[in-house]
């Protein structure tokens, strides 16, 4: 990390230029020289930073009034001795001789850069005058990206050392060419943009931009955002950016072991324009107490309701029901949240209806879900961080049936129907009535399609396997009563028809039945029944899980490091061992069918929340209070364990175990090691209040997934950490570098960081990014299609849609109807760019602090 005083030189300092421009304008009432002033402050700042970052604000207001100061006694003395001598028809000349001076300095920068040497001299116009990015650059040069990165570094460079020889020394050029970092007027010539940015990259380069030198001029050049032209020319863009903090929550203690904090469990109903819900009843309920007392208040004029309780920091058990509507948002209470938890609501209705194939016969234990379209959610013009999504599942019984009776009324919202074969029916919804019936016909069923895969499974003694799964190549079915099957053969992807395939086939407590198939391209596979037996009885490991004194571990997760791999459904991996001890498909896996067909080629994905419950993606068992532990379903080979107690604090690793062995004693014996650091901003300034979580990932696969690829995670959690005033944790855990930490709270973005980023010893510290909020509101006709935000260095930066229960992090976010939602924003952005195709239509400088939202507009 940079010491305090560079980070007071760099990113502190340019947080402050807006800030110090307009003290020096409240101070001279001069725009001009109030602009020259700040920029001499800032270069005495460059050079003689305090050492505290703390104290940078008021020690550059210190050294900007003693400069106002200075000037009012110089330019009294000056006035003193220019009046007998100075014409009166020279009064007036004062902004031109300014205009002459500035153009006369962009001159010297000009011959400065024209004077350098090729290849430098070229590549530095391409960047500045021309605007290309060092990529472009690259491609029209023919040479590698690092080799035009390092062209620039040494051209940059070189200017500088020319600038010290022509004027003496680095402090007088700097002050010589600050003017032109000044805002540009609206007459400015294009060629002040681009002396700017020279001078921006000159002066600042070494200290502000030390990540890269590529977007040197981004923070100043752009500063005035343009947006491309039907003519092709560029002309001043018509965003602008409206701001609003976000208020804190108010707190008070009360004395006692655990400490509480008197809160106002507020919330905020808006329906699905973003509108407030007025006289909207809303029942409070205590998720710990059945017995406890429900309040039932109405919501106020705008929407908003608030009950005064009694409760411990951070998250507590309490839930706000709509009486007369149905939630698409749910509330989410937490005491430290400085975010107002919103309801988001919709008229109250009943989605009843019935499954059925093309035959007319019931659909069993499909996956049902009303899904309400994202982009429904960009209306909402406040954070949704605060609140989490409500999901509409439930699986059709044996008559093909499904009922929601509190079902929310909204338009936008589609009906799916998914089981392991795929999605089934899909239905887009307009519901308007108090109760919409519907029937879904299902897609053609795979005993009608000729391409189908057919035949039957047995056991070893010959019986029907009537409950059998088989899968192929990411497809499923269940065999009938007779142990006859058809699956569906041809995927219509980009699936490699040229490889051999796997059928596999499997039944609860028996070993699987696997035959290789001819590829999809031979003319030889033939659609012959294939018959499938079954192998002899699974078997199982069981033991005892203690620790180092040989105490047994309570509450220890136990699984399978080398699980038999059986294939996927959906974006989710399954494992053999965990389908045959009866661990049930993932219902998220189920749910992930309806994402795979809009997955397109280079696109993830993404999926990582914690473990919650065992299933065939991620099996676990868990040990008993006498330390006792059991995994059925393995096949008679050697596994490898691990082990991790509740608080992620011990863990081992066992290799070799032999299926069958229930003797295994699996010990935790690893010393703990303390991990200790402070957390900081960007600039070095403690972190305090903030959430941290040990975790561990048994399960972290990537596969291929509609056209493009699918990460999954899944976490173990472990001890719950609040980092102290000075920002400063500690963990004890044995894991090492197997772990990480999972870092949230109201002022920070959440992000997960390895063990392995922190340094041995008190002194290490974790950089996290401070958090303020973005919406993109444009015009329905506004052509751009896509949003990213980018830092001082020109990289791009994540926006992140936060809710109380997850997040999903985006380099760039789709508009819908011109709108972006609210996003969680790293405080380092610095330019925002709409986009459409590989074309950016339009740009802006953003300057973002912590807790603010910045509303761009159009």
């Amino acid at each position: 990390m940079s010491s305090p005083s560079s980070a007071s030189s760099s990113a502190a300092l340019l947080a402050e230029l807006s800030w110090l421009r307009a003290l020096a304008r409240a101070l001279v009432r001069d725009a001009h020289r109030a602009d020259d002033l700040a920029q001499e402050a800032a270069v005495l700042a460059l050079e003689r930073a305090p050492s505290s970052v703390a104290d940078l604000r008021a020690w550059l207001a210190r050294v900007l009034r003693n400069l106002v100061a200075r000037e009012r006694r110089a330019e009294a003395r000056r006035a003193r001795r220019e009046r007998q001598a100075a014409r009166p028809e020279q009064d007036g000349n004062a902004e031109a001789d300014a205009l002459v001076l500035r153009v006369e300095r962009e001159r010297e920068l000009a011959r400065a850069v024209l004077a350098l040497k090729e290849p430098f001299r070229g590549t530095l116009l391409l960047r500045y005058h021309e605007g290309l990015s060092p990529r472009r650059i690259a491609a029209r040069e023919g040479v590698p990206v690092e080799t035009v990165k390092s062209r620039l570094k040494r051209a940059l460079a070189q200017l500088r050392a020319e600038l010290d020889r022509g004027f003496g020394d680095r402090r007088a050029w700097m002050i010589a060419l600050a003017p032109l970092l000044a805002p540009a007027r609206p007459s400015a010539a294009a060629t002040t943009a681009i002396a700017a940015g020279l001078v921006a990259a000159a002066a600042y380069g070494v200290l502000a931009l030390r990540e890269s030198e590529e977007s040197a001029a981004r923070g100043f050049v752009l500063e005035k955002s343009t947006e491309a032209a039907p003519d092709g020319e560029r002309r001043p863009s018509a965003l602008r950016i409206e701001r609003h903090r976000i208020a804190s929550a108010e707190e008070s203690t009360t004395p006692g072991s655990i400490p509480l904090a008197r809160f106002d469990a507020r919330a905020r109903a808006l329906d699905l324009e973003g509108q407030p819900v007025a006289d909207l009843r809303i029942a409070f309920v205590s998720a710990d107490r059945a017995d406890a007392e429900t309040a039932e208040l109405l919501t106020d004029a705008e929407g908003r309701v608030r009950l005064d309780v009694l409760a411990p920091r951070g998250r507590f058990a309490l839930s706000a029901e709509v009486m007369d509507h149905a939630a698409l948002y749910e509330a989410s209470f937490d005491n430290t949240q400085a975010i107002e938890p919103l309801l988001i609501v919709a008229p109250r209705g009943v989605v009843a209806g019935a499954i059925v194939d093309a035959e007319g016969r019931a659909v069993e234990d499909a996956l049902v879900e009303l899904r309400w379209s994202e982009s429904r959610t960009a209306r909402i013009r406040e954070p949704l961080a605060a609140s989490s999504r409500v999901r509409y599942r439930q699986r059709s019984d044996a008559r093909g049936a499904f009922h929601f009776d509190s079902a929310p009324l909204a338009p936008g919202l589609e009906l799916v129907a998914t089981t392991a074969a795929g999605v089934i029916a899909r239905q887009e919804l307009a519901p308007t009535r108090a109760e919409e019936r519907f029937l879904l016909r299902a897609t053609e069923p795979p005993e009608n399609d000729a391409r189908a895969l057919r035949g039957h499974v047995h056991r070893a003694d010959g019986s029907a396997a009537s409950s059998a799964w088989v899968t192929c190549d990411g497809r499923w079915t269940r065999t009938r009563s007779d142990g006859s099957f058809a699956l569906g053969d041809e995927r219509g992807d980009a699936r490699d028809h040229e490889s051999e395939r796997e059928l596999w086939a499997f039944e609860l407590g028996h070993e699987p039945a696997r035959i290789a198939l001819p590829p999809l391209a031979s003319a030889e596979r033939g659609r012959a029944a294939l018959a499938l037996e079954l192998g002899p009885p699974t078997t199982r490991i069981a033991g005892r899980v203690v620790d180092r004194t040989g105490a047994p571990v309570a509450n220890a997760r136990v699984w399978l490091l080398d699980g038999t791999r059986l294939g996927q459904l959906g974006a989710f991996p399954i494992e053999l061992e965990a389908a045959l001890a009866g661990a049930p498909l993932p219902e998220e896996a189920l749910a992930s069918l309806a994402d795979e067909a809009r997955i397109a080629p280079e696109a993830f994905f993404d999926s990582a929340t914690p473990a919650r419950a065992p299933s065939a993606a991620l099996r676990w068992a868990t040990s008993a209070d006498d330390g006792s532990f059991s995994l059925d379903g393995l096949l008679t080979r050697r596994y490898t364990l691990a082990a991790v107690d509740a608080e992620l604090e011990g863990g081992t690793r066992r290799f070799g175990v032999a299926a069958g062995d229930t003797r295994v004693e699996l010990l935790l014996d690893a010393p703990p090691r303390l991990y200790e650091a402070q957390l900081v901003d960007a600039v070095g300034t403690p972190l305090a209040a903030v959430e941290i979580e040990g975790f561990l990932s048994p399960l972290d696969v990537e596969l291929a997934f509609g056209a493009g690829r699918a990460r999954v995670q899944r976490f173990f959690l472990g001890r719950r950490l609040r980092s102290d005033a000075e920002g400063r944790f500690r963990w004890n855990t044995a894991l090492g570098e197997l772990a990480g930490l999972h870092v949230y709270g109201p002022t920070v973005n959440p992000r997960v960081h390895p063990l392995a980023t922190l340094r041995d010893g008190p002194d290490s510290t974790l950089e996290l990014a401070t958090r303020a909020y973005l919406e993109v509101a444009l015009d329905r006709d506004h052509p751009a299609e896509r949003v990213r935000v980018l830092d001082a260095s020109g990289a791009p930066l994540e926006l992140a849609r936060l809710e109380a229960d997850g997040y999903a992090r985006r380099a760039e976010v789709t508009l819908a109807e011109g709108r972006s939602g609210v996003l969680a924003l790293d405080v380092r952005a610095r330019l925002l760019e709409l986009r459409r195709g590989d074309a950016v239509t339009e740009s802006l400088a953003l300057a973002p602090r912590a807790g603010e939202v910045l509303r761009i507009v159009r």
